[in-house]
C-alpha cells in the first residue's frame, strides 16, 4: 500500500531519556504490525476482546478461591447463581458468614 512509503518524521530516535529511546525504537521496530489496520481495516485496532476475557477469568478465579475460603462449594454458588436462585448467597454474605464463625 501506500503507507509503506511514507517515512516517518523523526530525523533521530535518540534523545537524553534511555527510556523513551527504547519506547521509539521498539515502535519503529513494530511500525508494520502497528499500521496493520491500513491495509486490512476489519482488523480490531484494540485488543479489548483479550482483555474482556482476561479479565472475566480473574473474577471466576477470585469467585472460587473466596468461596474456597469460606468453605462454600464454588460448584454451587455458581449453579444456584445461574438459576437466579433467590436463596444463592452473594460473596459478601459468605464471607461475613465466615467471619462470624470464626
Amino acid at each position: 500500500m501506500a503507507w509503506r512509503t511514507i517515512q516517518p518524521r523523526a530525523k533521530s530516535t535518540r534523545n537524553g531519556y534511555g527510556a523513551l529511546n527504547d519506547r521509539i525504537a521498539t515502535t519503529v521496530a513494530k511500525r508494520s504490525e502497528l499500521l496493520t489496520v491500513l491495509d486490512h481495516p476489519s482488523t480490531p485496532n484494540h485488543n479489548n476482546t483479550a482483555e474482556r476475557g482476561a479479565r472475566a477469568m480473574e473474577v471466576f478465579t477470585t469467585l472460587v478461591e473466596t468461596c474456597k475460603k469460606v468453605f462454600y462449594s464454588p460448584y454451587e454458588y455458581f449453579r444456584l447463581h445461574f438459576r437466579h436462585d433467590p436463596n444463592a448467597p452473594s460473596i459478601a454474605n459468605l464471607i461475613q458468614a465466615q467471619a462470624v464463625i470464626g
